[in-house]
């Protein structure tokens, strides 16, 4: 392995002599193959290093230990034992890792503290791989004193073969389809924290028995699978590579409901509408063969892309404009649905603003001039597009530059596109209020409002700040 050469250990001195969890002589050693990531400082900026090299791994009874990779210094040996429930094998934390002028330790990180890790043995892929990370630290218990950790770890009987996107056939046709169902997110403790409705597109394509889908993966939409169509089924083999996301690999795969046992990706496929429905969870996992989700989609169907007209947006919230700021606030609900309850894909959604001004409807327009951040001047804004400054994610924050106070009303539509066919809402106004009380915008005092800190502030703080539950920016 590279040795790294940084600021913080220039000051430690050679490694010396250390107890180590050395295996007994009578225990098994074999060659293995490790592949991780360590992270570290270097300079003051964050570092990475990607380790892929060969690795000892020795086996008594219940218990493996691992020849570990030391970046700064020797490799050292690691313990783990056999959980009886779990199969997993736990490995003890303020293992040493070596003495650099002061004792320095492995352990997990369970997001506050230092904590035990665990390494999952996989028959499938005959390796054994750490969900979690693996700290360098000076002590056990201050999470203060890491200067390193290793993530994604997997360590493998023999070098894997590297993973290859799949390539979708040159003279491909294609057609927009819809991803729409129910995304599961999980609290760390495993439970389901909450589950959101979801809609993205899609682009499908047929070659003989071959069924090609590209963007199943939100991180990387350029992704593509393949499935084999056989008599209405179409599966989706399990652990086809989807790119990196970070520094993980992911891979395509199903979740049997109600279990943890992954499987291939089976699908029901309707000849006559083109639609499939998912038989299974649809999961972007980390691992090919063990369960380690950073997507989980629930009652997934994919059905051709349509124009359907959109159903009808709101305004939220409305602060009226402040000549001493030089600007006003508009809060959008922007519903990714029809107007029948179809769910619509995001990036095929845009909206429009208008303004009444004595009776005279024209557009809002978005102007260079004012919106800074803009690279020309827009009327029209898609769902997707935010500046990170005057205009959000689905209109959630918009500054509103022009002298709101001398509108009647304000008026927001929404617009779906699918190819050259576009269905717009109707115009759905909101009347400016004239005697000086806005009966729509929640008043400030009723709301708690933090900087990105997390620290109360006044009605008067400027900059991005939360307040009941959104992102905003106060100018």
């Amino acid at each position: 392995m590279k040795r790294l050469y940084i600021t913080l250990m220039a000051a430690f001195t050679a490694v010396m002599s250390f107890a180590q969890n050395t295996p007994p002589s009578n225990a098994k050693q074999e060659q293995w193959w490790i592949e991780s990531t360590f992270n570290y400082q270097e300079n003051g900026e964050p570092a990475q290093l990607q380790v892929s090299e060969d690795i000892i791994v020795a086996f008594s009874g219940d218990d493996i230990y691992f020849y570990f990779p030391n970046p700064w210094g020797e490799n050292s040996w690691i313990k783990g034992t056999k959980d009886s429930e779990s199969g997993a094998y736990v490995f003890g934390r303020g293992q040493q890792v070596g003495n650099y002028g002061s004792m320095y330790y492995f352990s997990g990180y369970d997001g506050e503290n230092f904590s035990d890790y665990s390494f999952y043995y996989s028959e499938a892929t005959n390796s054994y791989s750490c969900f979690g990370y693996m700290m360098i630290s000076s002590s056990t218990t201050d999470v203060s004193t890491a200067i390193g950790y290793f993530e994604s770890t997997t360590i493998s009987a023999s070098k894997p073969v590297p993973d290859e996107l799949i390539q979708a056939p040159e003279n491909l046709q294609t057609q927009d389809y819809v991803l729409s169902g129910t995304s599961i997110n999980y609290a760390q403790d495993g439970s389901i924290s909450s589950m959101d409705n979801i809609a993205f597109s899609v682009k499908v394509g047929f070659e003989g028995n071959n069924v090609y889908i590209q963007g199943l993966s939100q991180a990387v939409p350029s992704a593509w699978a393949k499935g084999t169509l056989n008599d209405g089924d179409v599966t989706f083999e399990m652990g086809q590579f989807m790119g990196k996301v970070s520094s993980f690999s992911s891979y395509l795969m199903g979740q049997q409901y109600g279990t943890k046992e992954i499987s291939n990706l089976e699908f029901e496929y309707d000849s006559t509408t083109g639609a499939f429905t998912a038989r299974q969870y649809m999961v972007i996992n980390a691992y090919k063969a063990t369960l380690a989700p950073f997507a989980v989609y629930a009652e997934v169907s994919i059905k051709k892309a349509v124009a359907e007209t959109p159903a009808n947006p709101s305004v939220s919230n409305y602060t009226p404009y402040s000549a001493a700021e030089g600007y006003g606030t508009l809060e959008l609900n922007i519903p990714l649905v029809s107007e029948t309850g179809t769910a619509l894909a995001s990036d095929k959604m845009s909206y429009q603003l208008y303004k009444d001004i004595n009776g005279e409807v024209t557009d809002y327009v978005f102007t260079k001039d004012d919106y800074i951040k803009l690279e020309e001047s827009m009327v029209e804004i898609p769902y997707d597009y935010t500046d990170n400054y005057d205009i959000a994610v689905g209109g959630a924050y918009i500054s509103i530059f022009e002298n709101s106070l001398q509108f009647k009303r304000i008026g927001v539509q929404s617009i779906y596109r699918v190819g050259n066919e576009e269905k717009r809402s109707g115009i759905v106004w909101y009347t400016i209020p004239t005697d000086g009380i806005n009966d729509i915008r929640r008043s400030e005092s009723d709301s708690v409002i933090y900087n990105m800190a997390g620290q109360k502030v006044g009605n008067n703080y400027r900059g991005l700040v939360i307040r009941n539950g959104k992102k905003l920016l106060r100018r």
